[in-house]
């Protein structure tokens, strides 16, 4: 179920941060993981009470990481090429 999920959020994630300069695209990707992460154990778990226990720091710092990781690669990957010395 986590890839499915992170493949949806990334995609989501790339059509936000696209065209954004690198310092800004890392910033709106730790603010998208930390949405994600209120989502997924303030929001749905109220659907599903298990992800309350899960609830903590380290769950945070991935979806912070996830973010970040995110919305940097698709940034590093789509920047134009410079152009041939």
């Amino acid at each position: 179920m986590h890839i499915p999920l992170s493949l949806i959020y990334a995609r989501i994630l790339a059509a936000i941060v696209h065209g954004m300069a690198m310092a800004r695209a890392l910033a709106v990707g730790a603010l998208f993981g930390a949405g994600l992460y209120f989502l997924n154990y303030h929001v749905i778990s109220g659907i599903f009470p298990w992800f309350v226990s899960a609830r903590g720091a380290a769950a945070l710092i991935a979806h912070l990481a996830f973010g970040l990781l995110a919305a940097g690669i698709y940034t590093g990957l789509t920047r134009p090429e410079p152009p041939p010395a």
